[in-house]
């Protein structure tokens, strides 16, 4: 192939994903309706998956589902798409390990995921004083104790939020 030809080849195959992104938008989480959502499965769920399914549409069913080997061989790992490309994923398998998510997301500006974080973290109901990194890549407890840990990653076509919960 000629260079005119792999631009052309490169540019058809992220025309798509550019389509796709376009269109998003990282709704802003409604802290007290996820707040009562949480309470209401007992903790059992993610906020950020409640999130999710409360703002766009699944278009997957749970993939790569991790089961415990104990003691009622419920669900501790899943992945799971959403609407415009959005992805999650969560694990929580190791005992007394915590919950690890993930969200990948199009790519969105960075003030917008901070804001996003921000309120997402006070959906869990920890009195710790949570503060950001230098370079706004980190938001964690202000004790460095437990609670949420976020970690924020970006590259040209997508936002990734890694979140850790636990002691």
């Amino acid at each position: 192939l000629n260079m005119k030809s792999k631009l052309i080849y490169i540019i058809f195959l992220a025309l798509p994903s550019l389509v796709v992104a376009q269109n998003f938008e990282l709704i802003k989480p409604n802290v007290e309706v996820l707040k009562s959502q949480l309470i209401k499965t007992n903790f059992a769920e993610d906020g950020v998956y409640l999130y999710l399914i409360e703002n766009y549409k699944v278009e997957s069913e749970k993939l790569e589902i991790e089961i415990y080997e104990y003691p009622d061989y419920s669900i501790c790992g899943f992945k799971q798409d959403f609407q415009f490309g959005i992805r999650y994923s969560q694990s929580q398998c190791i005992e007394g390990g915590g919950m690890t998510s993930k969200l990948t997301l199009p790519k969105t500006t960075k003030t917008t995921v901070i804001q996003w974080i921000e309120l997402i973290s006070k959906v869990y109901e920890n009195n710790n004083l949570q503060v950001w990194n230098k370079n706004k890549t980190g938001y964690v407890p202000s004790n460095g104790g437990a609670g949420c840990y976020y970690q924020l990653k970006e590259n040209l076509t997508l936002t990734e939020i890694e979140i850790y919960c636990g002691c």
